[in-house]
């Protein structure tokens, strides 16, 4: 099934399946999710929680990355063409974060998107290396230092209104 959902994100284009492809299946099982919380909540660097969820995307079935990679192309896609969308990065992540991360439990999701947590682990998603071979910084669209990234997340968050818990070292 979860190949046959990859191979339609690709065949169909991926604006029109994208959708589809989010809500067929939450790309996170429970434990990968809370650690990925997890790690926003320790002081540790940015560099630190980039490789953490770096460990964590490893272990996830070929499938299931292969379609969040798809999705993250795809959002980086949108957030290019922010000056004729109005969809910046935090906007896409805000909008994307409930159906690729999405908790179990509805009212936890909805509590997780509310408190910026999920938007904020899809924004880190987005902008880092974690998941793709570059990071990719939203007004430019180039790859970028991690300094800028740092910089990048933060102006992000405050435009989104979303909170960065962790700090670079």
């Amino acid at each position: 099934r979860q190949r046959w959902i990859v191979n339609m994100c690709g065949q169909w284009g991926q604006h029109s399946s994208l959708r589809c492809c989010a809500s067929l299946l939450p790309l996170f099982h429970i434990a990968p999710l809370d650690g990925l919380l997890g790690s926003l909540h320790s002081r540790r660097s940015l560099a630190r929680v980039v490789h953490g969820f770096r460990a964590l995307l490893e272990a996830l079935p070929p499938a299931r990355l292969q379609l969040l990679q798809e999705v993250l192309v795809f959002m980086r896609g949108v957030v290019r063409q922010q000056a004729h969308n109005q969809m910046g990065a935090g906007a896409v992540c805000k909008a994307m974060a409930a159906p690729l991360l999405r908790h179990r439990d509805d009212e936890q999701t909805a509590l997780l998107v509310s408190t910026g947590r999920l938007p904020t682990v899809a924004l880190i998603l987005l902008l880092s290396d974690a998941a793709l071979d570059t990071t990719f910084h939203p007004v430019t669209g180039d790859s970028c230092r991690l300094e800028e990234l740092l910089d990048a997340l933060r102006a992000e968050q405050l435009s989104g209104n979303m909170r960065l818990r962790c700090r670079y070292v």
